[in-house]
Formats: C-alpha cells, sequence, structure tokens
C-alpha cells in the first residue's frame, strides 16, 4: 500500500553543506510558497568539507567549465566575473559561489529561507514531525532531508602508536602542528585527500620523506586536455561491471586510435554512471565496489595537471614514496617510531621513520562512519541499510517494511547505495534539483521552473563584482 502524499509547507534540511545549499536554492526557485529551514552545525554555510576546509592550493578536481551546478550564474562566469577565470580554480572560490548564490536566495525569499545554527541529533515524529537540536530546540518541519554529507575517515587503529601519532582528520590544522619541516611523515591512503594533504605539508614548507600506503598504491589519474565526449552507449553494453568494463575498454581503444585520450571516454561514461548503476543487482554493485571502485576512482576523481606533475617530481626526487600493502604496526625506540608495512603480494616488511601518520584514507560510509542522528533513525525503524550504506528510493529513505518515506529523504553522497557515484558537485546539483521539482509538487502553489534568468543572473553577478 503506498502511504498518501501530504502537502508540504515547511523542509527542513539537516546539513548545510554544497548539498543543503543547492536543495535549498533549487526549492526556493521550484515553489512559491515553500519555507526551508536549513540547519548546519558548523560556521560556514554552503560549504561543507570538500569546499570549506581548504586554502588557496587546494585545486578543484574538475575543470571550471564541467562544474556546473544547475544555476542561473554558472561557476564560470561568476568566475570571469571576478577576473579570475581558471581551468582549475582553488576550491574555495567554488565555496564562495554556493555561499553568494545562497545569499542571493536568501535576499530574494522574502523570509521564506532561515539558517539555523545548531546539530540536530534526533527527527521526533510524534505529535508533530520536527527535527531536535542538541541545545533542546526543536524545528517544526512537512518534510527532512538529509543532506549531511561526507562523514571523517573511520579512525585509524595501529597497533603501537604512541598518542599523538595519528592524526584522523588531515583537514584541521592540528594533523600538522608541531611537524619539524624534516619530518618523515605516513599517509593512509593514495587518492585525492592524499593530495590536499601533500601540498598542505608542501605549503608549510616541510622537506621531509612522505610515504603513502593503500592497499593497491593506486594514485589519482592526470586530466587530459580538454576534450570532446567520446560515444559511448554504457547504459545498454554494461548490464554487469564486467560488461561495462569490457565495453568502456573497447571504447578507449577506438577513441585512442582515432588519437583522443581515454580521458574523453570516462567523462562520457561519467554521465550515464548512475543510470547503469541503478539496473544493477545488490550482487553487483557489491562486485563493483569490491574489484572495480578503487580503479574506477582514480580514473574517474582525477587530479589536475599542476597537482600531478608536482607529485611526479616528488616521486622522481625520492621524497615521496607510494606503496601498495598496509600498516601492521608501529614499533617505538624511545622517542623514534618505525612503522612496519605489510606490502601487497609480497611476504616483505618495509621499515620507515615516521613522525605523523595522516588519515587520508576517505569518508566512511555508514554504519561505520559513527552518525549518531542516522543511527537513531535506524534503531527506531525510520531509516534502513543495506550493504552499501542508507537505502532510498528517488532520495526517499525506505523502513525496513520496504515502502518508501513520503517525509525523510536524503541527498549527497548518504545516498550512494542507490546512485553510486553522487559524490561531485554536478551529480548532487542534479539530484537537489530533482528532488525540489518533486517536493514542489506538493506545495500549495507550484512554479516548477527557475525564476527567470534576468533578475537573479544580474543580481549574482552584480555581488560578484
Amino acid at each position: 500500500m503506498t502511504p498518501a502524499l501530504g502537502d508540504v509547507s515547511t523542509v527542513a534540511i539537516v546539513g548545510g553543506g554544497v548539498a543543503g545549499a543547492l536543495l535549498a536554492i533549487h526549492l526556493l526557485s521550484a515553489s512559491r510558497t515553500v519555507r526551508v529551514r536549513l540547519i548546519e552545525r558548523g560556521a560556514a554555510v554552503g560549504r561543507g568539507l570538500a569546499y570549506g576546509a581548504c586554502a588557496p592550493h587546494h585545486l578543484n578536481n574538475a575543470r571550471t567549465s564541467r562544474m556546473d551546478a544547475r544555476l542561473p550564474v554558472s561557476f564560470a562566469t561568476w568566475l570571469e566575473a571576478q577576473g579570475a577565470a581558471e581551468d582549475f580554480a582553488p576550491r574555495a572560490r567554488f565555496g564562495d559561489y554556493i555561499e553568494d548564490c545562497l545569499q542571493d536566495a536568501i535576499l530574494r525569499a522574502g523570509g521564506r529561507l532561515r539558517i539555523i545554527r545548531g546539530e540536530a541529533i534526533d527527527i521526533v515524529t510524534a505529535p508533530s514531525r520536527c527535527v531536535a537540536l542538541a541545545d533542546g530546540r526543536r524545528i517544526a518541519a512537512d518534510v527532512v532531508a538529509l543532506a549531511t554529507g561526507h562523514a571523517a575517515p573511520a579512525p585509524l587503529l595501529i597497533p603501537g602508536a604512541a598518542d599523538g601519532l595519528i592524526a584522523n582528520d588531515p583537514w584541521r590544522s592540528e594533523a600538522f602542528a608541531d611537524l619539524a619541516p624534516t619530518a618523515p611523515v605516513l599517509i593512509a591512503g593514495t587518492g585525492l585527500s592524499m593530495v590536499d594533504a601533500i601540498m598542505t605539508l608542501n605549503a608549510r614548507g616541510h622537506v621531509g620523506d612522505i610515504t603513502a600506503v593503500s592497499r593497491r598504491g593506486l594514485l589519482p589519474q592526470t586530466h587530459a586536455a580538454a576534450t570532446p565526449d567520446a560515444g559511448l552507449n554504457l547504459i545498454a553494453a554494461g548490464r554487469t561491471p564486467l560488461r561495462a568494463l569490457r565495453h568502456v575498454r573497447r571504447i578507449v581503444r577506438h577513441a585512442e586510435s582515432a588519437g583522443h585520450p581515454w580521458q574523453c571516454v570516462l567523462d562520457a561514461a561519467r554521465s550515464q554512471a548512475q543510470a547503469v548503476w541503478s539496473r544493477w543487482s545488490d550482487a553487483h554493485k557489491r562486485q563493483f565496489m569490491r574489484h572495480l571502485a578503487p580503479f574506477w576512482n582514480t580514473h574517474r576523481h582525477r587530479a589536475p595537471q599542476p597537482l600531478a606533475q608536482t607529485l611526479a617530481d616528488m616521486i622522481s626526487d625520492g621524497r615521496l614514496r607510494v606503496l601498495a600493502g598496509s600498516i601492521a604496526q608501529i614499533n617505538r625506540f624511545g622517542a623514534r617510531q618505525e612503522a612496519l608495512i605489510r606490502l601487497r603480494r609480497s611476504s616483505h616488511i618495509a621499515t620507515i621513520a615516521v613522525d605523523r601518520v595522516l588519515n587520508c584514507t576517505g569518508a566512511a560510509r555508514f554504519p561505520e562512519s559513527g552518525d549518531g542522528l542516522l543511527r537513531r533513525l535506524v534503531e527506531r525503524g525510520i531509516a534502513d541499510v543495506d550493504a552499501l550504506g542508507l537505502r532510498t528510493v528517488n532520495c526517499a529513505l525506505g523502513p525496513r517494511h520496504g515502502v518508501p518515506s513520503t517525509w525523510l529523504y536524503a541527498v549527497g553522497p548518504l545516498t550512494v547505495s542507490e546512485y553510486g557515484d553522487v559524490t561531485a558537485a554536478p551529480e548532487i546539483a542534479a539530484q537537489t534539483e530533482a528532488l525540489a521539482r518533486t517536493l514542489a509538487l506538493r506545495t500549495p502553489d507550484v512554479t516548477l521552473g527557475a525564476e527567470p534568468l534576468g533578475s537573479r543572473a544580474l543580481e549574482v553577478l552584480r555581488r560578484a563584482l
């Protein structure tokens, strides 16, 4: 039995990062009457982890032309208005852009959008629906959308590690505190978070040896020059992960024979990835995550050429070493500490001196993330989980009895089980715009379409100048 859909007057969004901000903006555009309560526990709104805890040396991992947030003024146009057109812009710039667009939405909403500072700890369903905050406040809402974004990495537990050796949050300045310029550093993880950590070390004047280790020792691939999309029909050909892999490889060979780089094929696959993922069985999804996801991630989420060149130079100079393996333990000899690295497919154990271990293993998925709000929802049967995380249907959370919720939704990385790759701004923008239009159909006065571009676009551009 399908539950009845109630009217939507107020939407509470838990999480004020990029996903939450974009959902708020799209909701206000799609409906002239809906009220939005954007709940954020941090100081910044519209930035999240990726675009908030960053420095000028942290660059977007996608070209400016591909950072499509589906807003009246594109990121590229906004940058040009500031005289700062860049192929790979600093990530903080994109955060500025989203924050600017959100402020414009607040001004135009006439009080319909309120930003509420506080930490959401529970969702109360009776006698009336509301979000409970840690300080005791309750925010009434007809619909609640969870947009809490990426969780912190799961804590590293390394036998023998002394207190203070492991920095589990590489985005905090404390991770690099009291670190001597020549100190040997060990990084757990070899993806884009590792690249960010190395750029931060370099910016702080660090010149010591760096060792990065992950299970396969795969580094992010590099962006090629801008190329046209390749002809790719992954939806029809990718009925299983193995078939998808074979099809992509075949198209890559064709592209390279025509003088095009493999990157153009992966860019084409990106636009079809969610549709392919949705057609796979749960067993196929688990198969992909176990065997192919590391390779997809390093080819799909690539490093800008300047950063990739920095890594290559450091490897060539011997300052950076990348290993495939796992950190077995830490041995202490007085004030000196050594890490034992168990190398992949080898009986050899590598020993390296280490003064700091940076945890760059990537965001933890629920339930490993330990999110208290999600845990309470699952314990009460309001939400459910599968092998990949929260179970959703068109962003609606699915409780244990299998009927999708009509009032509780999730967007962004929380929906990886349903959507697969939903971590970058363009995918999140498309998802939040679609959910906003769905919810707008249940509001008393529906606009179903963005406001005319003229006034909004001009205002955002005026604020950018």
